[in-house]
């Protein structure tokens, strides 16, 4: 019975969407959805979050002019079950993508882009698709313009509408550039954009006119930092990050694990 209950929910869901996406078509203004998502970052490393020296004023803007959630969570705190949860809005257990890059939900599966260009919207993808390790085009984008896995900072390899190429710059600054470039089309129909770029996911890589930007920053050591994992979950202490750092005595300074240009003290 519980079975059956959550697949009527499930139906339910989708004819609500399908609804909800038809009465759009029937308007005759539509609203514009554009999804930024930016990978690894802490819910307090923004200024309008009250972070000492970090400087985000753009995403402050973003803030100021719309609503910051500070009461969020994750189900699953991995990269490619959240983004799989995002785009279909369902669990990571129905779903099917509980690891990074190994997996993928299936095509068949709605979301919400796909119910978006059905109801007659343009439909694009840049950035960070971070399942099963493709880079080719997915199903319900008109546009597409990613990378396979976490792909690289500098002169990265990125995938347009299916064609391979090497691109010369850095990654945040192009994956912004194709975006700006595809909501400056001429265009009737509304459209769809999702925006997810691969910062600020280490290996940390600025950009050139970025990598002094926080060099006298105060950067105090986090108080887990020197954390023994004892009482914690197994598969914490099985991380290669923790293998080898589980003992006190044994663990690297914060200051020998920052980039040098970062100059952080403890």
């Amino acid at each position: 019975m519980h079975r059956t209950c959550l697949k009527e929910i499930a139906v339910f869901t989708v004819v609500v969407l399908l609804c909800l996406a038809g009465s759009l078509a029937a308007a005759d203004r539509r609203p514009n959805f554009v999804f930024f998502l930016i990978d690894d970052l802490r819910f307090d490393a923004m200024s309008c979050a009250g972070h000492p020296f970090v400087k985000t004023p753009n995403v402050d803007r973003i803030a100021s002019a719309g609503v910051r959630c500070t009461n969020a969570f994750v189900t699953i705190s991995l990269c490619a079950p959240s983004r799989a949860c995002f785009l279909t809005g369902t669990y990571a257990h129905t779903n099917g993508v509980r690891t990074n890059e190994q997996m993928e939900f299936e095509h068949s599966m709605p979301t919400y882009p796909g119910l978006l260009r059905a109801a007659g919207y343009e439909t694009a993808f840049v950035g960070k698709w971070h399942m099963k390790n493709v880079a080719d085009p997915r199903p319900g984008f008109d546009y597409w313009l990613s990378f396979v896995g976490q792909g690289d900072y500098i002169n990265p390899k990125l995938n347009e509408n299916g064609r391979g190429f090497h691109a010369t710059g850095y990654m945040t600054d192009l994956l912004t550039q194709y975006a700006v470039d595809f909501l400056k089309k001429p265009r009737e129909k509304p459209f769809s954009l999702c925006l997810w770029h691969k910062a600020v996911h280490g290996p940390f890589t600025p950009a050139d006119r970025h990598s002094d930007l926080y060099k006298d920053a105060l950067l105090p050591e986090p108080v887990s930092f020197r954390d023994t994992f004892e009482g914690k979950p197994a598969w914490q202490s099985r991380r290669p990050r923790a293998a080898g750092n589980r003992n006190q005595a044994t663990r690297p300074s914060l200051a020998d694990l920052q980039p040098p240009a970062w100059n952080a003290r403890d």
